[in-house]
Parts: structure tokens; C-alpha cells; sequence
């Protein structure tokens, strides 16, 4: 019996889906806030995205991870930590090498995980490289970090970013307040139309619905600063925006109905 091309390539697609399928992990790690006596959580990925979401739950954050190891084969592992010290859980996703891999090797890896977390009200921080940090309706004081990542945030009271050079993207409701930082990293927040005070700087440009007064700072970086008061309100949120070049782009709404 001869085997024809086609069905030799049919047979290979599906051999090296099962292997695939073999090295996709899933996993689920939980931590009682209330018996743990946690009050900050840090959940730290290098090797992919991180997707934050309100649990609606009380006492309870739940951890969900899948992970894709490309290079068993060569002795890497991606793996899953949960330390925790005192008040505070450390969730992060490390890489085991078994000893004889080479450099070249920790270089080409494209093994990934990515996390979704599930959080009551509680403090979080959270720390990528590369990966997406994607956030919608959570409670408590949020912190994000990333080098070179996208971030983008919805419905979020307290919040601080610092993103190097990614882009970072926030739809801000009425009377919350943040601070943003970066290196030539741009910034894209939606505000609403009242009860805004923002102090920016920047020696990238700068886009606003609203009319901007710029402070010239000559051969300095940033090389101009700029206040701006959208309306008085009972709910006033206050917003730093600070940046070496990146851009700045300030959008109003006057209501947005999710």
C-alpha cells in the first residue's frame, strides 16, 4: 500500500496537534482573602497576557492559567508560583530549566501563559513585560507595570500605570482618579464631562477634546506641562499624566451606557 502525499501530510497536521494538545496546561489556584488575611495580591507574567475582572464574590480571588511549554524538549517549563508573606500573595509564572538547555535555546523559547484573575475588592499589582494587561470593573487600588505592553482599563476608581513604551488605553468613570508615567509610551483615556483635574507633560504631542494651556519648558524633557479643569463637581477626579515623548490623547463623554 502506498501512502500518497496528501494523506502523509494529513497524518502529520494531526500527530503534531496531539502534541500539541499534550503541552497545554490548565490551571486554577484560589486564595481566601478573609481566612488567609490577605490585603494585596501581585500577580507577576513575563511570558503573556493578564486579564483582570470583577469575581463579584466577597472573600475569594480566583487564578486561572493556561500555559503552552513549546520547549519540553530542551528542558524548559513554564510553571506556576503562589508564595505568600505576612498580608501579601505573590502569583507568578517562572520558567524551570532542568539544566541543559543553552542560551540559545532560553532565547527562542515562545513558550506562553497567559492569566485571568477573578477579584473581589482588594489591592492588586500587576507586572508584564510584553503581554496585554486587559481590565474591566474590578474594585480596589490597581497597579500596573509593563515594559512594553498594551494596556487597557475600563471602569476603574484608583488606578497607576507605568508603561515604559507600550500604549496604554483607559475609559475612566465619574470621580476616579490616576496617575500615568511613561518613557515614549502613549496614553488614550477617555473622561468624563465633569468633575476632571488633570496636570500632564510630555514632549510628545498632545490631543484634547478640550481646549489645553501649555506651559513651554525650552530644552528640558518634557519639554511642556499643561493643566486643564473639565467643570465643578461633588465627584472630582484628579489625573496625572506625565511622559518623556509619548503622546497624549484626552477624549470626553458626557455619558457612556454599558
Amino acid at each position: 500500500m502506498v501512502t500518497s502525499k496528501k494523506s502523509l501530510f494529513l497524518i502529520i497536521s494531526l500527530f503534531s496537534r496531539f502534541l500539541s494538545a499534550e503541552d497545554v496546561l490548565k490551571i486554577k489556584k484560589e486564595i481566601d482573602l478573609k481566612k488567609e488575611k490577605i490585603s494585596l495580591i501581585i500577580v507577576e507574567n513575563i511570558f503573556g497576557d493578564v486579564y483582570l475582572r470583577d469575581s463579584k464574590g466577597a472573600d475569594k480571588v480566583e487564578l486561572y492559567t493556561t500555559i503552552q511549554n513549546l520547549s519540553l524538549d530542551k528542558g524548559l517549563a513554564l510553571e506556576v508560583l503562589l508564595e505568600k508573606k505576612e498580608n501579601v500573595a505573590i502569583f507568578k509564572i517562572i520558567r524551570h530549566d532542568k539544566g541543559f538547555s543553552t542560551e540559545k535555546d532560553r532565547k527562542e523559547d515562545r513558550s506562553r501563559a497567559d492569566i485571568t484573575v477573578l477579584s473581589p475588592s482588594v489591592d492588586l499589582v500587576i507586572l508584564t513585560e510584553k503581554g496585554k494587561i486587559d481590565i474591566k470593573g474590578v474594585r480596589g487600588e490597581i497597579y500596573l507595570y509593563s515594559k512594553h505592553g498594551r494596556i487597557e482599563v475600563k471602569r476603574v476608581k484608583e488606578l497607576t500605570v507605568l508603561n515604559r513604551y507600550g500604549l496604554t488605553r483607559v475609559v475612566a468613570p465619574k470621580g476616579s482618579s490616576a496617575f500615568f508615567s511613561s518613557v515614549t509610551g502613549k496614553v488614550d483615556i477617555v473622561m468624563p464631562d465633569e468633575g476632571v483635574c488633570i496636570l500632564g507633560a510630555t514632549s510628545g504631542s498632545v490631543a484634547s477634546d478640550i481646549g489645553a494651556f501649555f506651559l513651554e519648558r525650552p530644552f528640558k524633557e518634557p519639554n511642556k506641562i499643561f493643566p486643564l479643569f473639565i467643570s465643578d463637581s461633588k465627584e472630582c477626579g484628579y489625573f496625572g499624566l506625565f511622559s518623556r515623548r509619548g503622546d497624549i490623547r484626552i477624549r470626553i463623554y458626557a455619558e457612556v451606557k454599558r
